[in-house]
């Protein structure tokens, strides 16, 4: 077997190892047959291409930013007396900096529900205030607005098959609902 084939192979294998798609002791006697007893080898160049990213692209620091942005969104929104529309301003803008990096985190294969949390939670927080402010005194629209999230949730836990946007979304259309329904006197 030529060196590109054995190399695609041995990749091959690192993926099923990485993801377990088989348990690990296969893919340890398959590298071992593939590399023919060389690989101690692989497993340092590996490791080096897999740290070599992380350090080159600039994703640790971007996880930094994920939580300095959510910290500064929760701080503006709770803790800051500016007016409600600039405040509601600066969350939708960090809410599109974190579905940014969610779009940049997804194309590079990484690991994207940390910005997806971040910014599914300050957009509920936007969402929040501007029923605050634009409908003040109207609890009902708040609860439409919420029963929204929570649907939009389900939707998205859904198609990227995430299960606890899908809990979440349940639990909280369930308690809206339940409030609903206690505002309007049904319970």
């Amino acid at each position: 077997m030529n060196d590109t084939r054995k190399k695609i192979v041995v990749n091959e294998i690192l993926y099923w190892k990485k993801n377990r798609l088989l348990p690990e002791h296969y893919c340890d006697y398959l590298l071992a047959l593939y590399t023919e007893g060389n690989e101690s080898e692989r497993k340092e160049e590996n490791k080096q291409k897999l740290l070599s990213p992380v350090k080159s692209n600039g994703v640790i620091p971007l996880y930094f930013v994920i939580v300095f942005l959510s910290i500064l969104g929760i701080f503006i929104s709770e803790f800051t007396s500016f007016h409600n529309a600039f405040q509601g301003i600066i969350i939708l803008m960090i809410v599109v900096l974190l579905l940014g990096i969610t779009y940049l985190f997804s194309k590079r294969s990484l690991n994207y529900q940390v910005p997806l949390i971040a910014s599914a939670f300050l957009l509920l927080l936007f969402t929040v205030k501007m029923a605050e402010f634009l409908f003040l005194n109207q609890i009902m629209v708040l609860y439409f607005s919420l029963l929204f999230h929570c649907f939009a949730w389900i939707v998205l836990g859904w198609r990227l098959k995430l299960t606890y946007f899908k809990i979440a979304g349940l639990l909280g259309g369930i308690l809206v609902l339940y409030f609903l329904g206690r505002h309007s006197g049904v319970f």
